[in-house]
């Protein structure tokens, strides 16, 4: 898919894309364009992925925020409990915010 530039220098988001801000413990953070529909798996890999610690095995929360004419909602999973077929394929919505945040354990050898 090719990005498109309007005269202001910001991407032209298509109706067959959607923009997530991303923040916290990816490689990339802030706002990324993906294709419709847009996963938890599709944003993280365009912000280049969770940051690694080499010595620590991270145990996190990934935290949607939606906000709405109703006031939003927030969802949380906790990536140490809950498989990643639960979470990578939730489906993101324009202006939706996408925090990683991890808790580090030292790994023991």
């Amino acid at each position: 898919m090719t990005e498109h530039v309007d005269t202001h220098g910001k991407p032209d988001c298509a109706a067959d894309t959607v923009e997530v801000t991303v923040s916290g413990l990816v490689e990339q953070g802030g706002r990324v364009v993906v294709p419709a529909p847009a996963t938890v798996a599709k944003v993280l890999e365009a912000a280049g992925g969770f940051t690694h610690a080499e010595h620590k095995w991270p145990l996190g929360v990934l935290t949607v925020r939606r906000l709405d004419p109703s006031g939003g909602r927030t969802w949380r999973f906790h990536t140490a409990t809950r498989a990643p077929e639960e979470w990578e394929g939730f489906r993101l919505q324009k202006g939706d915010m996408l925090t990683v945040q991890r808790i580090l354990e030292e790994r023991h050898r």
